[in-house]
């Protein structure tokens, strides 16, 4: 008998969700590590979702991502029908689920927005993806 236990469905998602985000954000996971006092190698299991991440961990890991730790939940499904959306976002704005993953387009743009510095121009670009996204959807 194995003494390894598969994951949680939640688990392999916010595993998931936290290297797509590592990634958008062009962060290795030796930065990752850094930022969180743990090797590479660590980062990787998390990852996998091999080993479990504590509130405390994924608190110090949306921190050093530059996200809410609500992030890493948002848009999962429990197979049940059960969603969890919208954690932290305005009323009327659209769930994650609904997102294109691997869209390469939707990675640039992460990317760069990330590498905007000053917070005006950041929300001001923020207001108008918003503002073309109603138009266009």
């Amino acid at each position: 008998m194995s003494n390894t236990k598969k994951p949680e469905p939640i688990d392999e998602y916010v595993a998931a969700r936290v290297q797509q985000r590592r990634r958008e954000i062009g962060m290795s996971q030796e930065t990752l590590g850094g930022h969180l006092g743990i090797t590479f190698q660590q980062v990787q299991k998390y990852e996998k979702g091999a080993n479990r991440m504590s509130v405390g961990r994924l608190f110090s890991i949306s921190r050093a991502l530059r996200v809410t730790p609500g992030y890493f939940l948002d848009g999962f499904h429990d197979g049940g029908g059960m969603a969890l959306a919208g954690f932290g976002e305005e009323e009327g704005q659209p769930a994650l689920e609904g997102a294109p993953q691997g869209d390469d387009d939707i990675l640039r743009l992460v990317q760069s927005f990330a590498l905007i510095k000053d917070a005006q121009v950041r929300s001001a670009v923020a207001d108008l993806v918003a503002a073309i996204a109603r138009f266009n959807g």
